[in-house]
């Protein structure tokens, strides 16, 4: 009835696993968590008509109890973690508009940070406006003090038209490039660009392309535009105040033509929204996108995080926020702890943004052979010409770079199906 010869021997007493051990670094068992720090700063002095983000308008007053009750949150937070063994590799301060903030008050963000984190000698993002004014040498002299090497610039379009009848910008084009001379030699500058606006050609494209390269600046980010819900564009597009969207056929169109003047200019794509020349990527992006992805701490109203496996957001009403912390509570709003098939599925569903999954490394990480697992995905994908299937990696193609999202959706749990990215402007509301 058994037949015990095929049985091993029973003295194997089964305690430990997995069991294939090897040679290991202390490091690997004992090694600081490696953690990029986003710090949200949710005030501005005027407010854009298509962002999505948490922002307020700027009261003195105000910011000064905010950056106080931002502190109690990191103090409480090192109730719970060792914050000062955290490995931060990358901060980035964003908003609202960090540079609307006055001088003392961008020294008091750093102030902070370096007394409660351990970090030296990393990459340091500060956000602002190229109105021509929210930047001077006051300000520039702070974040040199703080080490700050990286400036990311809101700039939209250099076309007058689309800065100020479109989206509403506060600058004119004339103060962006007055704050890129100013800045370029200073730090290291990227600038934000959207494309695939209401009304937008080609045309257009091509000629904020042209003008934002010819400044030579190390890295350009360029976001198609999204009609995002709880912002007022869609309702403007709606009662006809403002020109549709072209179809999407235009967009593949734009985003060819976007690829092509950038390769040509010497800058190359490493996600699809980000271009850099050769060594001059951005380390927070490739944080967040490649896999393993690193943990992102996000502090501050609003602000979102990916910590310990747990996908979670912060109460957002400024106010809220603050009463939340003077109560001594971490002040999370909503989040969610990822289980074992969204752990598998996130390495994709972020790691395609850098358009490759490459196999082995996969199977490293997860134990999961991807062809077998994800076949028909895999399947569905090459068929829809998104990627091209080989042997020791997938990579995405032009077209699947233009609508990365459905490579990555394509690898949504069911639990994850039809829902889409939250943003600020759905929890001011709450």
């Amino acid at each position: 009835m058994y037949d015990l010869n095929k049985f091993d021997e029973i003295e194997d007493c089964i305690r430990w696993y997995p069991c294939n051990i090897s040679k290991i670094d202390q490091e690997v068992v004992f090694g600081p968590k490696t953690v990029s720090l986003y710090v949200h700063i949710p005030f501005c002095r005027g407010g854009c008509f298509f962002c999505p983000f948490n922002r307020y308008i700027y009261d003195d007053k105000v910011v000064d109890e905010y950056l106080g009750a931002l502190e109690l949150e990191i103090k409480l937070i090192n109730k719970r973690v060792n914050i000062k063994n955290l490995k931060i590799s990358t901060i980035w301060i964003g908003g609202g508009t960090p540079s609307d903030l006055l001088p003392e008050q961008i020294d008091r963000i750093f102030t902070i940070l370096e007394d409660n984190f351990n970090y030296k000698n990393i990459e340091i993002i500060f956000e602002g406006i190229a109105d021509g004014s929210s930047f001077n040498s006051e300000k520039v002299k702070i974040l040199k003090k703080h080490k700050v090497n990286k400036i990311s610039l809101g700039v939209q379009s250099l076309n007058e038209h689309y800065v100020r009848n479109i989206l509403k910008r506060r600058h004119h084009a004339l103060d962006a490039k007055k704050t890129i001379s100013f800045l370029k030699s200073k730090f290291f500058i990227n600038t934000d660009f959207m494309y695939y606006l209401p009304g937008q050609n080609i045309a257009d494209l091509e000629k904020d392309i042209l003008e934002i390269t010819s400044t030579n600046i190390n890295h350009i980010t360029f976001f198609p535009f999204m009609e995002i819900e709880n912002t007022p564009i869609p309702g403007l597009i709606k009662k006809g105040k403002l020109p549709k969207k072209a179809g999407k056929k235009t967009y593949f169109a734009m985003y060819k033509k976007l690829l092509s003047i950038m390769h040509s200019k010497g800058y190359y794509e490493y996600t699809p929204y980000h271009f850099a020349k050769k060594g001059k990527e951005i380390q927070y992006n490739i944080n967040r996108w490649g896999f393993p992805q690193k943990d992102i701490l996000g502090l501050g109203a609003g602000a979102f995080s990916f910590f310990n496996e747990t996908s979670y957001t912060n109460v957002h009403l400024v106010d809220e926020y603050i009463k939340c912390v003077k109560k001594n509570k971490i002040p999370i709003l909503a989040g969610k702890r990822a289980n074992d098939l969204e752990k598998i599925t996130r390495c994709i569903v972020l790691g395609s943004k850098l358009f490759e999954i490459n196999k082995t490394k996969f199977n490293e990480i997860t134990g999961i052979d991807i062809d077998k697992y994800f076949k028909n995905e895999i399947k569905d994908l090459v068929k829809k010409g998104l990627i091209i299937n080989l042997k020791n990696k997938f990579k995405l193609t032009t077209f699947g770079k233009a609508f990365s999202n459905e490579v990555s959706k394509t690898f949504y749990t069911k639990e994850n199906k039809g829902f889409r990215q939250p943003v600020g402007a759905d929890f001011r509301r709450r």
